[in-house]
């Protein structure tokens, strides 16, 4: 299988990407963003399965992390206006002319909107995965989730945010535990890297201290009123016991003309590789049509 991998300028830095397969096999590439803010898109190989049928690939770690993680404080990088900024410049350094553009959870937010503010050409489909339209509703709906979690773990949260401290270790465990129920397992860490890092800079400055709480750059991240705005044929996953609830993800249904919805039973924030197999097959069922 081909892999190339590179880097991109970016407004003084560089952005890491990797195609995998060959862009010029006659289908339309799959370019996947992964989710965040601050992430990696590593755990998004698990889509490699798609150029098994001769579609290439495209994958990249946006601005602020994974390979394209940058030292010291930039808080000013980190809003979506930026983000898109690089996808653009990332379709152009690599002639991208035609996309199926697929983005999981942050990712699938900066596709959104990315495909509503931008009209980009060249859009053959969208794949919204465990993602959202509005921030008002993940938050109610994650606030929902916490409420089943044991009390501890929920008196936990609340004296973070009563006292500002959300570096606490009691403050640490009651994230995992809300993870462990909704998201999914972590990657292993790297050689060196500490078993539980702190959210980045990226992260906390776009989003906030947790999965429920966005009091960052995104806090008025708002677009359920333009989900028409939306023509191409559009695939919406999410699992039983995700984050993204079936309520999140019927608002995108219902705003959206020509979108289809997948749940999957056994996963939670990630079916791409808790039920990759499964993911794999329904997500070439819906792109090989389209070429």
């Amino acid at each position: 299988m081909e892999v190339r991998e590179g880097f991109m300028p970016f407004l003084g830095y560089q952005t890491y990407y990797c195609v995998i397969g060959d862009l010029k096999s006659g289908k339309t590439p799959l370019l996947a963003l992964h989710g965040g803010p601050g992430g990696k898109s590593e755990r998004l190989r698990n889509l490699e399965p798609q150029v098994e049928s001769g579609r290439a690939l495209v994958l990249y770690d946006q601005i602020g992390g994974g390979k394209s993680a940058i030292e010291g404080s930039h808080k000013e990088l980190w809003n979506s206006a930026i983000w898109i900024q690089e996808l653009i410049a990332l379709r152009q350094h690599l002639e991208l002319t035609e996309i199926h553009l697929m983005g999981q959870s942050w990712g699938g937010m900066l596709a959104l909107q990315y495909v509503i503010e931008e009209k980009p050409p060249g859009l053959k489909s969208l794949v919204l995965a465990s993602t959202m339209a509005s921030v008002t509703i993940w938050q109610r709906e994650g606030r929902r989730l916490l409420s089943y979690l044991p009390q501890e773990v929920q008196d936990a949260v609340s004296r973070a945010e009563e006292t500002g401290d959300y570096d606490s270790e009691e403050y640490k465990a009651a994230l995992e535990a809300y993870a462990r129920r909704y998201v999914g397992d972590k990657l292993p860490p790297a050689e060196g890297d500490p078993v539980n890092p702190p959210p980045s800079e990226a992260y906390r400055t776009a989003w906030g201290p947790s999965e429920f709480i966005c009091n960052g750059t995104l806090q008025d991240w708002e677009y359920a009123h333009r989900l028409h705005e939306v023509s191409c044929p559009t695939l919406i996953t999410s699992g039983l016991m995700d984050e993204c609830t079936p309520l999140v993800a019927k608002q995108m249904l219902d705003g959206i003309s020509n979108a289809r919805w997948e749940l999957f039973e056994y996963s939670r924030h990630g079916s791409y590789y808790q039920e990759k197999d499964k993911y794999n097959q329904i997500l070439r069922s819906f792109l090989d049509p389209l070429g």
